[in-house]
C-alpha cells in the first residue's frame, strides 16, 4: 500500500509539473520520471490480466490513491427529519402572497392554519366543479407545501398523495384549456407553478426510486380517489425496450471535474439512468457500450383525460432521453424539457476504472492486461441519421481524456442533433501502425453490425478527431497504402516470401490497405506528423525495458525476419517493438505517412507553451513540451490553429474545442443539414486578426525543414 501511495504521489507531482507549462528541459525530465514511475507501477498493477470487472475496480481504487479524479459526483446531504421537539418549534414553509390572498378572500385562512388537509380537500372538490387559475394554483401550492412538511415530520404515507395532488393540479394549470383565463408567462404565478410541478414531481420520483418501483411497465398509486392519482411508468424513444439497473436524481449529486455543466430549464426531473449490462433483451449495440454506462434521462408526468365516471386522476410518468427530445408535447401545447447532460456523464466517469490512469498505463505497458477494453465505444444507441465523430486518444491515454470536449460538443444543440460520438481505445505501447490496423478492422466490424445493408448516408460522412499519436492512427484510416509502405521493407512481394499463410495474411493487412471511403474529414490535435524528438535514444531504451512487446512482434515477426533476411531491405517496421520507437523523427513510416496523398479534408491544431520572458512578457517556446511546433505542422491542412497549452491538455483547451465546433458546424452547413444563415461563428472575444492568422490554410514548409530522413 505504501509503495502504491508513493507511485501515485509521484505521478500526481508529474501532472502538476506539466500543468505549470514548464520549459522543455523540465518536460524532458518529467517524461523520463514518468516512465520510471510506470516501471514500478507495472510490477504492482499489471502483473496479471484484468479477468473480471471487480478485480479491475479493486486495482483502480488502489491506483487512485493520492490522485485527483478525472470527474466525480458527490452525494448531497438531504434535510434531516425533524424530531418531536423541533416539530413544535419549527414553522412550516410559508405560502406565496397570491395563495394567502386567495385564502383570505375565500375565508379559508384560519381553517388552513388549523386543518390544512381539510382546506386542500375543499379546494379539490371546487376544482372539479368550477376550476379557475387562482384556485388551481392555490391547490397545487398548498399540496406541495404540506407534502414537504410531511416529509420533514416523517409522515411518509401522506407525503406521496400530497405531491401527487400538487403534480396533477400544477399540470392542469399549465396545460388544461378549460381554465377561464389565458396563461401569462410573465406572471410570477406562472413561474411559480412550474417550480411546484418540478419540485413535487422530483420528491415523488425520489420516493418511488427508494421503493424500487421506478421501472418501465409498472403502475404506481399514490393516495385515493379523494386525493392522489394512479400512473404507469413508460420509457419512450430510442431506449424503449432496454433495461436499466437504477435511476438516480441529478439534484442529489454535486459534479466535479468537468469544466462545464449543461443544464436546460423547463418541465421535468433530470435523472441519471444506469444501463443494465448483460440483460436478456440485448441489442446489437450492447457490446459497444462502456461498462457502467450512465445516460441522461428526464421524468415528465403527463395527465390523461379521464371520463366523468372516474374520480381518480390517471397519468403516465414518461422517461425521456433529452439528447433525443428537448421539447415535450401534450394534446394541447408543448413545453421545453428540463435536462442535465453533464452530471450523468460525471456519474459514469465516477467508476474507478475510468477515473484513474490505470487503463491507460496498463494498456501502454502491457497490451494483454486490458485487452477486454479495446475497441469502439458508443455513449448512446446508434442513429443511422447522425454523422459519427470518432475520437482517438494518444499515448498513455484512454477515451476518458475526451470527456471535457465531448461534454462541450454535446451541449451544442446542432451538434447534438446531427452527430453521434464514438471513442476508440487501443494499446498505446505498440507501434501506431499496428493500432491503425486494429482500428481499421474494428470500424469495419462496427459498420457490418449497425448497417449491414450499407444504407446509411451519415456513415459515409464520418469525422475522425485524433490527439497526439491518435492523430497518426486516425490519418492511416484516410490514406491508400499502395506499395509505398511495404516497399520500405522489401522489393519482394509478400506472397513470395518464406512464411506461412497466416503471417502473409497479417502482413498484407498491415502494409496494404485502402482509405476508408466513409471518412470525410480528419482533425489532428498536437500530433507529431514529423515525429517527436522525445522519441530519442534514452526514452526508446527505457521503453524497451518496461514495455511488454506485442506478441506478434516478439515471436511471429522475429521468426519471419530471420527466415527472410536476404530479401528484406529495412526490418524496422517488423522489429520496432514499441510506440516510442515508431514516433522517432527518422522513422521511414512517419515520412511515408506524411507524403501519402489523401482526398479527405484535414484540419490541424498545434500546441505551443508560453513561458515568462526575462522582460516579464510571454514568450512562446518551440512547441507543447512533447511535440515541437515544426513537427506538429501539417502542410496540406485546410486550417491550422495554434493553442497556448501543453501537450496533454491541448485537446481540452477551450480554443481547441471551439475550433472543433467550428469545423463540425461548417460541415453541417456544407452538407445542407443546417442553413448558412444559422451558421455558428467564433465568439466576439476572438479578434479578426487572430481568426485570419489561425484559421487559414498554411503554406507548405520547405522540404529541408522537415524533421525526418529517409
Amino acid at each position: 500500500m505504501g509503495v502504491c501511495m508513493f507511485i501515485k504521489t509521484a505521478m500526481w507531482n508529474l501532472l502538476k509539473v506539466n500543468n505549470n507549462r514548464v520549459n522543455q528541459l523540465k518536460s524532458r525530465r518529467a517524461i523520463v520520471w514518468a516512465m520510471l514511475v510506470c516501471a514500478v507501477t507495472v510490477s504492482i498493477c499489471t502483473g496479471c490480466r484484468f479477468s473480471t470487472m471487480d478485480r479491475a475496480r479493486t486495482a483502480a481504487r488502489i491506483f487512485s490513491l493520492g490522485s485527483t479524479p478525472v470527474a466525480e459526483v458527490k452525494k448531497l446531504p438531504r434535510p434531516a427529519m425533524l424530531g418531536p421537539i423541533r416539530r413544535v418549534i419549527s414553522s412550516k414553509p410559508v405560502a406565496s402572497e397570491r395563495t394567502q390572498l386567495f385564502l383570505r378572500q375565500n375565508n379559508l385562512e384560519s381553517l388552513y392554519m388549523e386543518q390544512p388537509f381539510e382546506v386542500i380537500k375543499i379546494l379539490r372538490k371546487h376544482s372539479l366543479r368550477a376550476p379557475s387559475m387562482p384556485l388551481i394554483h392555490t391547490l397545487a401550492e398548498l399540496s406541495d407545501l404540506e407534502g414537504r412538511w410531511a416529509l420533514r415530520t416523517g409522515n411518509d404515507k401522506l407525503a406521496p398523495e400530497l405531491f401527487a395532488t400538487a403534480i396533477v393540479h400544477s399540470y392542469q394549470f399549465l396545460f388544461d384549456d378549460k381554465l377561464d383565463i389565458q396563461r401569462n408567462a410573465y406572471d410570477p404565478q406562472f413561474r411559480n407553478i412550474c417550480d411546484i410541478y418540478n419540485r413535487s414531481l422530483e420528491e415523488l420520483v425520489r420516493i418511488i426510486t427508494k421503493s424500487g418501483q421506478l421501472e418501465p411497465g409498472m403502475i404506481y398509486q399514490a393516495g385515493d380517489d379523494e386525493l392522489g392519482m394512479e400512473f404507469n411508468v413508460e420509457l419512450v424513444g430510442r431506449w424503449q425496450g432496454c433495461r436499466f439497473d437504477k435511476f438516480e436524481l441529478v439534484s442529489d449529486y454535486e459534479m466535479r471535474g468537468l469544466e462545464n455543466d449543461f443544464h436546460t430549464h423547463g418541465l421535468g426531473v433530470p435523472l441519471i439512468a444506469v444501463y443494465k449490462e448483460g440483460d436478456e433483451n440485448r441489442t446489437t449495440f450492447d457490446k459497444y457500450y462502456p461498462p457502467n454506462l450512465s445516460v441522461p434521462m428526464t421524468a415528465f408526468f403527463e395527465l390523461q383525460p379521464s371520463g366523468s365516471s372516474r374520480s381518480r386522476w390517471h397519468g403516465t410518468l414518461k422517461l425521456i432521453d433529452p439528447l433525443e427530445r428537448t421539447v415535450v408535447k401534450t394534446e394541447t401545447r408543448e413545453a421545453p424539457l428540463e435536462s442535465d447532460l453533464s452530471v450523468p456523464l460525471a456519474y459514469h466517469l465516477n467508476d474507478p476504472i475510468l477515473n484513474t490512469n490505470l487503463l491507460s498505463t496498463a494498456s501502454m505497458l502491457n497490451p494483454k492486461v486490458a485487452s477486454e477494453y479495446y475497441g469502439v465505444y458508443m455513449m448512446e444507441p446508434y442513429d443511422p441519421k447522425k454523422i459519427p465523430v470518432v475520437m482517438v486518444h494518444g499515448l498513455w491515454s484512454s477515451p476518458v481524456t475526451w470527456m471535457n470536449m465531448f461534454n462541450d460538443l454535446r451541449g451544442h444543440k446542432w451538434i447534438r442533433d446531427h452527430y453521434q460520438f464514438w471513442f476508440y481505445m487501443y494499446p498505446t505501447g505498440q507501434p501506431f501502425w499496428l493500432s491503425a490496423h486494429d482500428m481499421r478492422e474494428d470500424l469495419a466490424q462496427l459498420r457490418r453490425d449497425v448497417d449491414p445493408g450499407n444504407t446509411s448516408d451519415a456513415l459515409q460522412q464520418m469525422i475522425l478527431v485524433g490527439h497526439s499519436m491518435g492523430g497518426l492512427v486516425s490519418k492511416m484510416q484516410v490514406v491508400d497504402s499502395r506499395d509505398d509502405f511495404w516497399s520500405i521493407v522489401s522489393d519482394e512481394q509478400i506472397d513470395s516470401l518464406n512464411a506461412n499463410a497466416a503471417i502473409k495474411e497479417h502482413l498484407n493487412d498491415v502494409f496494404y490497405f485502402d482509405s476508408n471511403p466513409g471518412i470525410s474529414r480528419l482533425i489532428t490535435i498536437a500530433t507529431p506528423h514529423h515525429g517527436s524528438r522525445y522519441a530519442n535514444n534514452a526514452t526508446r531504451w527505457l521503453s524497451h525495458k518496461i514495455f511488454t512487446v506485442p506478441k506478434i512482434m516478439e515471436t511471429t515477426y522475429s521468426e519471419f525476419v530471420q527466415s527472410n533476411k536476404s530479401v528484406l531491405r529495412n526490418t524496422r517496421h517488423l522489429t520496432i517493438p514499441t510506440s516510442i520507437d515508431s514516433l522517432a523523427p527518422d522513422s521511414p513510416f512517419i515520412a511515408q505517412l506524411l507524403e501519402a496523398p489523401t482526398k479527405v479534408r484535414q484540419h490541424n491544431v498545434i500546441g505551443v507553451v508560453s513561458k515568462t520572458a526575462f522582460t516579464g512578457g510571454q514568450k512562446a517556446v518551440g512547441g507543447d513540451g512533447v511535440v515541437s511546433r515544426e513537427n506538429a505542422r501539417l502542410e496540406n491542412a485546410e486550417s491550422e490553429v495554434v493553442v497556448n497549452e501543453e501537450h496533454m491538455r491541448v485537446h481540452q483547451h477551450p480554443k481547441t474545442i471551439l475550433e472543433v465546433k467550428r469545423i463540425l458546424v461548417e460541415n453541417l452547413v456544407e452538407t445542407g443539414r443546417v442553413s448558412d444563415s444559422d451558421k455558428w461563428v467564433f465568439p466576439a472575444s476572438y479578434s479578426q486578426q487572430e481568426l485570419n492568422t489561425n484559421s487559414q490554410v498554411k503554406p507548405a514548409a520547405p522540404r529541408s525543414d522537415r524533421a525526418y530522413s529517409r
